[in-house]
Protein backbone atom coordinates (compact mmCIF):
# COMPACT_ATOMS: atom_id res chain seq x y z
CA UNK A 1 0.00 0.00 0.00
CA UNK A 2 2.86 2.41 0.79
CA UNK A 3 4.25 1.98 -2.72
CA UNK A 4 0.89 2.76 -4.32
CA UNK A 5 0.66 5.91 -2.18
CA UNK A 6 4.19 6.89 -3.28
CA UNK A 7 3.18 6.33 -6.92
CA UNK A 8 0.16 8.59 -6.37
CA UNK A 9 2.40 11.22 -4.77
CA UNK A 10 4.86 11.32 -7.70
CA UNK A 11 1.96 11.38 -10.14
CA UNK A 12 0.40 14.42 -8.43
CA UNK A 13 3.75 16.21 -8.52
CA UNK A 14 3.76 15.87 -12.29
CA UNK A 15 0.74 18.21 -12.35
CA UNK A 16 2.89 21.04 -10.97
CA UNK A 17 5.63 20.24 -13.45
CA UNK A 18 3.09 20.30 -16.27
CA UNK A 19 1.64 23.65 -15.18
CA UNK A 20 5.06 25.31 -15.02
CA UNK A 21 6.58 23.93 -18.22
CA UNK A 22 7.31 26.27 -21.08
CA UNK A 23 5.69 25.96 -24.47
CA UNK A 24 7.39 26.22 -27.82
CA UNK A 25 5.93 26.50 -31.31
CA UNK A 26 6.16 23.07 -32.95
CA UNK A 27 5.16 22.01 -36.46
CA UNK A 28 2.91 19.05 -37.18
CA UNK A 29 5.10 15.94 -37.11
CA UNK A 30 6.35 13.03 -34.99
CA UNK A 31 9.35 13.80 -32.74
CA UNK A 32 11.44 11.66 -30.40
CA UNK A 33 13.65 12.72 -27.47
CA UNK A 34 15.33 9.74 -25.82
CA UNK A 35 12.42 7.33 -25.31
CA UNK A 36 9.67 9.98 -25.27
CA UNK A 37 7.71 10.45 -28.48
CA UNK A 38 5.78 13.61 -29.25
CA UNK A 39 3.04 13.45 -31.84
CA UNK A 40 1.89 16.87 -33.04
CA UNK A 41 -1.35 16.70 -35.05
CA UNK A 42 -1.72 20.46 -35.41
CA UNK A 43 1.12 23.00 -35.45
CA UNK A 44 1.13 25.33 -32.47
CA UNK A 45 2.48 25.86 -28.98
CA UNK A 46 3.49 22.58 -27.35
CA UNK A 47 4.53 21.94 -23.75
CA UNK A 48 8.08 20.59 -23.49
CA UNK A 49 7.38 17.59 -21.26
CA UNK A 50 9.97 15.03 -22.39
CA UNK A 51 12.42 15.73 -19.55
CA UNK A 52 9.66 15.62 -16.91
CA UNK A 53 8.24 12.38 -18.30
CA UNK A 54 11.73 10.89 -18.25
CA UNK A 55 12.18 11.92 -14.58
CA UNK A 56 8.73 10.59 -13.68
CA UNK A 57 9.57 7.23 -15.26
CA UNK A 58 12.85 7.02 -13.32
CA UNK A 59 11.06 7.63 -10.02
CA UNK A 60 8.18 5.29 -10.78
CA UNK A 61 10.48 2.54 -12.04
CA UNK A 62 12.33 2.64 -8.72
CA UNK A 63 9.03 2.22 -6.87
CA UNK A 64 7.64 -0.48 -9.18
CA UNK A 65 10.81 -2.46 -9.85
CA UNK A 66 10.72 -1.41 -13.54
CA UNK A 67 7.08 -2.36 -14.05
CA UNK A 68 5.98 0.90 -15.67
CA UNK A 69 4.76 -0.08 -19.12
CA UNK A 70 3.87 3.31 -20.64
CA UNK A 71 3.47 6.94 -19.63
CA UNK A 72 1.30 9.15 -21.82
CA UNK A 73 0.16 12.76 -21.59
CA UNK A 74 -2.91 13.57 -23.68
CA UNK A 75 -3.61 17.26 -24.30
CA UNK A 76 -7.01 18.90 -24.46
CA UNK A 77 -7.67 19.96 -27.14
CA UNK A 78 -5.98 17.03 -28.80
CA UNK A 79 -3.40 18.86 -30.86
CA UNK A 80 -0.52 16.81 -29.49
CA UNK A 81 0.41 14.01 -27.06
CA UNK A 82 3.54 12.59 -25.43
CA UNK A 83 4.23 8.84 -25.12
CA UNK A 84 7.02 6.98 -23.29
CA UNK A 85 7.37 4.76 -25.23
CA UNK A 86 5.11 5.02 -28.25
CA UNK A 87 3.45 1.68 -28.97
CA UNK A 88 1.75 0.78 -32.25
CA UNK A 89 -1.62 0.52 -30.47
CA UNK A 90 -1.30 4.10 -29.18
CA UNK A 91 -0.10 5.45 -32.49
CA UNK A 92 -3.12 3.89 -34.21
CA UNK A 93 -5.54 5.32 -31.62
CA UNK A 94 -3.93 8.76 -31.62
CA UNK A 95 -4.31 9.02 -35.39
CA UNK A 96 -8.07 9.05 -34.72
CA UNK A 97 -7.71 11.47 -31.78
CA UNK A 98 -9.88 14.55 -31.94
CA UNK A 99 -12.05 16.88 -29.87
CA UNK A 100 -14.43 14.08 -28.90
CA UNK A 101 -11.58 11.71 -28.40
CA UNK A 102 -9.99 8.85 -26.54
CA UNK A 103 -9.23 11.15 -23.61
CA UNK A 104 -12.81 12.32 -23.24
CA UNK A 105 -14.09 8.75 -23.32
CA UNK A 106 -11.59 7.85 -20.56
CA UNK A 107 -12.56 10.88 -18.46
CA UNK A 108 -16.24 10.00 -18.70
CA UNK A 109 -15.76 6.24 -18.16
CA UNK A 110 -13.46 6.74 -15.14
CA UNK A 111 -15.67 9.50 -13.66
CA UNK A 112 -12.87 12.08 -13.77
CA UNK A 113 -15.15 14.92 -14.90
CA UNK A 114 -14.71 18.03 -12.75
CA UNK A 115 -12.56 16.26 -10.12
CA UNK A 116 -10.98 19.62 -9.40
CA UNK A 117 -14.09 20.31 -7.31
CA UNK A 118 -13.31 17.47 -4.89
CA UNK A 119 -11.78 18.91 -1.76
CA UNK A 120 -11.22 15.67 0.11
CA UNK A 121 -11.34 13.10 -2.66
CA UNK A 122 -8.48 11.85 -4.74
CA UNK A 123 -8.76 12.63 -8.43
CA UNK A 124 -6.34 9.86 -9.40
CA UNK A 125 -7.99 6.67 -10.61
CA UNK A 126 -6.49 3.19 -10.89
CA UNK A 127 -8.32 0.86 -13.27
CA UNK A 128 -8.98 -2.81 -12.77
CA UNK A 129 -6.51 -5.04 -14.57
CA UNK A 130 -7.04 -5.63 -18.28
CA UNK A 131 -5.17 -7.09 -21.23
CA UNK A 132 -3.80 -4.40 -23.53
CA UNK A 133 -4.86 -4.85 -27.15
CA UNK A 134 -1.90 -5.64 -29.38
CA UNK A 135 0.77 -6.30 -26.73
CA UNK A 136 -1.35 -8.81 -24.76
CA UNK A 137 0.29 -7.48 -21.57
CA UNK A 138 -1.88 -7.48 -18.44
CA UNK A 139 -1.81 -3.94 -17.04
CA UNK A 140 -3.60 -1.45 -14.84
CA UNK A 141 -3.76 2.21 -15.77
CA UNK A 142 -3.47 5.12 -13.39
CA UNK A 143 -5.23 8.25 -14.67
CA UNK A 144 -4.53 11.76 -13.40
CA UNK A 145 -6.52 14.64 -14.94
CA UNK A 146 -4.81 18.05 -14.91
CA UNK A 147 -7.31 20.89 -14.54
CA UNK A 148 -6.63 24.63 -14.63
CA UNK A 149 -9.32 27.27 -14.21
CA UNK A 150 -12.05 24.60 -14.40
CA UNK A 151 -10.71 23.35 -17.74
CA UNK A 152 -9.25 19.92 -18.38
CA UNK A 153 -5.84 20.74 -19.87
CA UNK A 154 -4.37 17.25 -19.98
CA UNK A 155 -4.70 13.66 -18.85
CA UNK A 156 -1.67 11.77 -17.55
CA UNK A 157 -1.99 8.01 -18.07
CA UNK A 158 0.48 5.57 -16.55
CA UNK A 159 0.27 1.90 -17.47
CA UNK A 160 1.77 -0.42 -14.85
CA UNK A 161 2.18 -4.14 -15.33
CA UNK A 162 -0.47 -5.92 -13.29
CA UNK A 163 1.97 -8.32 -11.63
CA UNK A 164 3.36 -5.44 -9.56
CA UNK A 165 0.00 -4.26 -8.22
CA UNK A 166 -1.79 -7.59 -7.64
Amino acid sequence: MARIQAIYSYTRRFGSYYNNTQEIYTKENHYKTDNVSLIVNKSGNVKTLSEGIKKLRLQLNQLTRNNVWTIAVFENPANYAHFDPIRPEYLHEFDKYGENSVMHRIVKREDLIDTYQSFYGCNIKLTESYIEVGSKIKIRTLYYPIYNKKHLDALLAIDIKNDFIV
